[in-house]
C-alpha cells in the first residue's frame, strides 16, 4: 500500500462523495485521521511507488446507470482526468451485491492500485475485504458500510441514522397534530443505508402518539417498480 495510492484514493473519494451529495464534516474528518496513519504505515514499506498516471482503480458502483450514482461517476471521471490514473467504472445493472463482489474479486485478482465501493450489505462484503486488504489494495466504502467491521480505508457518506431522524422530524412538523402512518420504501431491506436511515425515522415517530408502521417495502432503485409499489400501496392505504 503505497502512501501516494493512499492520498489520491481519500482525495478521490472525497471528491466522489460530496458531488454525490453524500459528505460531511465529520466523516470527512475521521477519514483524514484514518489516512494519517495509513500513511504512516505505508511509508514504512519499501515497495517502489507508483505515480499517479501509472495506478489503476476501480469504482464499483451498485447501479451501473442510475441517475444518482451517474452523479458520482461524474466524481470518479474528473478526479482520473486531474490525477491521470486509469479509472474503471463497473457495476450490476440492478442491485445485487453478490455481483458486486464478484467485481471486486476481479479487481484483486488483476492487482488494482485501489477500490472504490458502496458497502450495501456489509455481511456478506467482509471476506471480499479481507481479500483485498491481504493483497495490499485500499478500499474506500461510499454512501453505505461505514459500521462494516472490516479493514476498508475510509468511509465517506451521510450517517443514515441522522439523516433519517432530520427528515421525520420535518414530516412530523408539516403532520402537525395528525398521527403518522407511515409506509417506507428504500432500495432493498438488506442495504445498510436504508437500514440506517429507517431506523433514524423510527427513532422520532415511535416518540409521536399512534404512530403506525404500515410497510417495509423495497423498489430495488427501479422508477417503473416504484410507480408500480407506490400505486398499490395508496390503494391498499388510502387514508
Amino acid at each position: 500500500m503505497k502512501k501516494r495510492v493512499l492520498g489520491i484514493m481519500l482525495t478521490l473519494a472525497m471528491a466522489v462523495g460530496l458531488l454525490g451529495g453524500c459528505g460531511n464534516a465529520s466523516d470527512i474528518e475521521s477519514a483524514e485521521e484514518k489516512t494519517e496513519a495509513k500513511t504512516e504505515e505505508g511509508s514504512a514499506e519499501t515497495a517502489e511507488k507508483k505515480n499517479a498516471e501509472d495506478l489503476h482503480i476501480v469504482y464499483i458502483t451498485p447501479l451501473l446507470a442510475s441517475d444518482v450514482w451517474l452523479v458520482s461517476k461524474e466524481g470518479f471521471d474528473a478526479a482520473a482526468d486531474e490525477f491521470g490514473f486509469t479509472g474503471d467504472w463497473v457495476g450490476p445493472a440492478n442491485i445485487d451485491v453478490d455481483s458486486m463482489i464478484k467485481q471486486m474479486e476481479i479487481a484483486i485478482a488483476e492487482g488494482v492500485d485501489g477500490i472504490i465501493t458502496c458497502g450495501l450489505n456489509p455481511e456478506a462484503m467482509v471476506n471480499v475485504m479481507n481479500q483485498a486488504d491481504e493483497a495490499g489494495i485500499p478500499v474506500v466504502l461510499v454512501n453505505a458500510g461505514s459500521e462494516i467491521e472490516a479493514p476498508y480505508f475510509a468511509y465517506i457518506g451521510t450517517n443514515g441514522e441522522t439523516l433519517g431522524a432530520m427528515a421525520a422530524e420535518e414530516v412530523a412538523k408539516k403532520l402537525g397534530d395528525e398521527t403518522p402512518q407511515v409506509i417506507y420504501v428504500g432500495s432493498t431491506i438488506t442495504n445498510s443505508s436504508v437500514i440506517d436511515t429507517t431506523n433514524g425515522y423510527k427513532s422520532v415517530f415511535e416518540g409521536v402518539n399512534g404512530y403506525q408502521e404500515l410497510s417495509l417495502e423495497e423498489n430495488n432503485d427501479d422508477l417503473a417498480t416504484s410507480v408500480d409499489l407506490w400505486q398499490n400501496l395508496f390503494t391498499t392505504y388510502p387514508d
